[in-house]
This record gives C-alpha cells, sequence and structure tokens, in this order.
C-alpha cells in the first residue's frame, strides 16, 4: 500500500513509515480519524481511522483496513489472526461494526506486546538485581563490591525508559479519544455511514450536527472499548515504573555499600596515616638526637642491653602516641564540626516540635521589636517574647538558631525590619 492509494496526507503518511535505525518516529502514538480521497475503486470521499503505536500500525475504514507488518513475523501473524476472527464476528448480533472489531483487535495487540515487552523487562531486572544483591553478600567480609556493577543497571533502565514512552504516547491517544466526545463521533464509520445514506436521520443525526452532543449506541460501544483498553494500558505503564522503581532501589542499595566501602577505604588510610606519623615522631626522633656528635654515657654508648631497652621504648612511645591521636581525632572533632552538627540537631528538634509554633512566635516577636528601644531587639528580649508565645522558655540551642536564622545582618539585635520581612517570607 502507498499513501496514494490510501488517499493520505503527507503528514498523515509519514506515521506508517518504519521507524529509522537511529530511533523512532516523531509521533510515537495516534489514533484520529481523517477524510481522504481514495484513488483506487473510482475514487471517492471516504474516512479512515489512522492507528499507530509503535507495536501496531493500520489504517482502518468502513468495510476495508490496511494492515502494516510489525517488528517481528510472529507479531504480524498474531495482529492478522486477531482481526480476521474480529472482522468474523462483525457480522454477529451484538458485535461491534467492522472498524470497531478491528480497531479492538489492534489494541490487543499493542497491549499484548506491551505486556509481553513489561514482562521480560521486569524478569531480566529481576535477575540483575539477585546478581547484585549476591555480590554484596559475597564481597562484604573481603572488600568493596566492584563498581562496575551498577553498568548492568544502565541498559535495563534504558529500555524501561523507552518502553514506557511507548506505553504512556498509547495510553494518551486512547485517552484523548476517550475524553473527545467529536473524537468518539469520527470513529463510528458505519454509524456515519447510515446517517449519511437515511439523509441525516436516525441515528446518524449526531454526525451531521457536530454541536449536538451525540448519543449513538455506536458512540457508547466505541468509548466503552477504548476505556477497557486505556486501563490496561495504564496497568502496563504502572508495572513499568514499579519495575524502574525497584531498579532505582537496587541502584541506592549498591551505591550505598559503596559509599560504605569508601568510608571504611578512607578510615583505614587515615589510621595508616596516623600510625605513619607515631612511628615517625616516636622513632625518628630518638635516632636523630642519639645520632648527633654528643657524648653519652657508656652504658647507652657500649652496653649491649641499651638498643633492646631504646627499641621498646620508641615502640611504646608511637602505640601510645598512635593511640592518643586516634582518640582524639574519634572523640574531639573540630569545633566547626562540632558546632555544624549542634546546629542541624536544634534546627530538627525546633521544626519538630515548634513548627507550627512559628506564626505565633513572630507575631509575639514583631511586637516586643516595636515597642523596643529603637525598634532593635536583643537576644535575652527575644528569647522573652516567644517564651510569651510558647508559654514556656525554648531550649537554648533552638532560640540560639532562630535567633540567627532571622538576624539577616549578623548585628545581634533583630530590628523591626528583619521581623517584617520574615514575616511576609
Amino acid at each position: 500500500a502507498s499513501a496514494a492509494s490510501l488517499g493520505l496526507a503527507p503528514r498523515d503518511a509519514s506515521l506508517f513509515r518504519p521507524a529509522p535505525p537511529g530511533g523512532g518516529a516523531p509521533q510515537r502514538a495516534t489514533l484520529a480519524a481523517r477524510s481522504v480521497t481514495m484513488a483506487k475503486g473510482g475514487g471517492g470521499d471516504a474516512t479512515l481511522i489512522l492507528f499507530r503505536t509503535e507495536a501496531v500500525r493500520a489504517a482502518v475504514g468502513a468495510e476495508t483496513a490496511t494492515i502494516f507488518p510489525c517488528r517481528r513475523p510472529a507479531d504480524t501473524a498474531s495482529l492478522l489472526t486477531s482481526v480476521n476472527a474480529a472482522v468474523a464476528a462483525a457480522g454477529a448480533p451484538f458485535a461491534p461494526p467492522f472498524e470497531l472489531a478491528v480497531l479492538e483487535a489492534a489494541l490487543a495487540e499493542t497491549v499484548r506486546q506491551f505486556e509481553r515487552r513489561a514482562r521480560q523487562l521486569r524478569s531480566l531486572a529481576a535477575g540483575v538485581e539477585d546478581d547484585l544483591a549476591r555480590s554484596l553478600r559475597g564481597v562484604a567480609a573481603v572488600g568493596p563490591p566492584p563498581a562496575g556493577e551498577l553498568g548492568r543497571l544502565l541498559p535495563l533502565a534504558r529500555a524501561l525508559v523507552e518502553v514506557g514512552h511507548d506505553v504512556r504516547e498509547a495510553r494518551a491517544a486512547v485517552e484523548d479519544a476517550v475524553n473527545s466526545d467529536r473524537t468518539l463521533a469520527s470513529l463510528c464509520l458505519t454509524v456515519a455511514r447510515r446517517g449519511k445514506a437515511s439523509g441525516g436521520g436516525g441515528d446518524g443525526a449526531a454526525s451531521t450536527n457536530p454541536t449536538a452532543p451525540p448519543s449513538l449506541p455506536g458512540l457508547r460501544t466505541a468509548e466503552a472499548l477504548l476505556e477497557s483498553y486505556e486501563r490496561q494500558l495504564h496497568s502496563v505503564e504502572g508495572s513499568l515504573k514499579e519495575t524502574g522503581e525497584n531498579l532505582e532501589s537496587a541502584r541506592a542499595a549498591f551505591g550505598a555499600a559503596l559509599d560504605a566501602a569508601r568510608n571504611r577505604t578512607l578510615s583505614i588510610s587515615l589510621h595508616v596515616s596516623v600510625a605513619s606519623a607515631a612511628v615517625a615522631v616516636a622513632c625518628g626522633a630518638p635516632a636523630a638526637f642519639l645520632g648527633m656528635n654528643v657524648d653519652l654515657p657508656s652504658s647507652l654508648s657500649s652496653g649491649a642491653t641499651a638498643f633492646p631497652g631504646v627499641v621498646a621504648g620508641c615502640t611504646a612511645a608511637a602505640a601510645t602516641l598512635y593511640l592518643g591521636l586516634a582518640a582524639y581525632l574519634r572523640r574531639f572533632p573540630l569545633p566547626a564540626h562540632r558546632r555544624r552538627a549542634a546546629d542541624a540537631r536544634a534546627l530538627a528538634d525546633l521544626l519538630a516540635h515548634h513548627l507550627d509554633d512559628l506564626d505565633a512566635i513572630l507575631a509575639s516577636v514583631k511586637a516586643a521589636a516595636a515597642s523596643a528601644p529603637g525598634g532593635r531587639l536583643a537576644k535575652p528580649a527575644f528569647g522573652a517574647a516567644v517564651a510569651a508565645a510558647l508559654g514556656g522558655p525554648m531550649r537554648a540551642d533552638e532560640l540560639e538558631i532562630l535567633f540567627r536564622v532571622h538576624d539577616a545582618d549578623a548585628s545581634g539585635f533583630l530590628e523591626a525590619g528583619e521581623v517584617v520581612a520574615a514575616s511576609r517570607a
């Protein structure tokens, strides 16, 4: 089939070209009705339903349908089997008309292929997650896990994103059709043709008066059909999202293990550095002094027991110095680190216990600053205003961080303008 034989405009013909090797089509999914001029069979105007997803491509008319090959011959055969079965049942009582039967077969094949891809990706992701878990358990006692293990997650994540985009675009196309009565009416080709044949009366009244709300049995059939497959596509999308979240959790767990391994390496490096410094100080200093041209007592210069004693003393001094440095670094962090840790704890407590009281605190502080001399509120007066708002004093560390946050110019006083700015913020 060619674009001319189907009567498609160039913008619509591009929907049915095979995807280029370098990437997908400009539009991943389409479900729309178009008026076309048929070139075969004597010409004439007709309406085609253009259906395009990453799994199925079809141009469906009221009596004929053009099905384009899928990526795999097996998928094409499955699609044609479903279409033939739908067409064979189209004339039965309560069966949908021809175009809706073909559209249902195309949607069913689309959902089937998307579900198959989601199932395969979920199986591969579960296998990779198990390998990562075994890798973490196997190296826990001997060393850090290899960072290259995370590289296996990248192709899976890329495939999940690609299939997720395909499913999302297909669901959006179906959802747009469901939410538009005009689009639903345009999909009911058989009903519209009967309305034209009867002169615009009966069931075809909606097709001749597009401003009137359509109330056709075919319209309700199309709506129920599309809503059913919209829910299925939404379910597939949720499954892909869940698989992606599981991969992200596995990535986070592996990253935490790598961070722990790095921390162990840094800790070992720190201890080695401290031990080297202790040995250099305890053993290098005596050697440097005793190696100078100084007169030593004869017991040290010629005694047989002097050397073991000096070695034992240097070793003991190095061990003592190492233990002292290690204890200091562990128990006595730098003052800036202690201050930042205390601020973090105070802020967490402030947000946990007084978040709902901040408006009342700012109102009390604003009133106190308005009555203060020069509009400047010192820290004791600020604490009194906060205690008045809370009905009791606030902890000193929480009060300190609250005052420092609002003291924008770090002057040690809270001006009325700073309070007003904080109230507006």
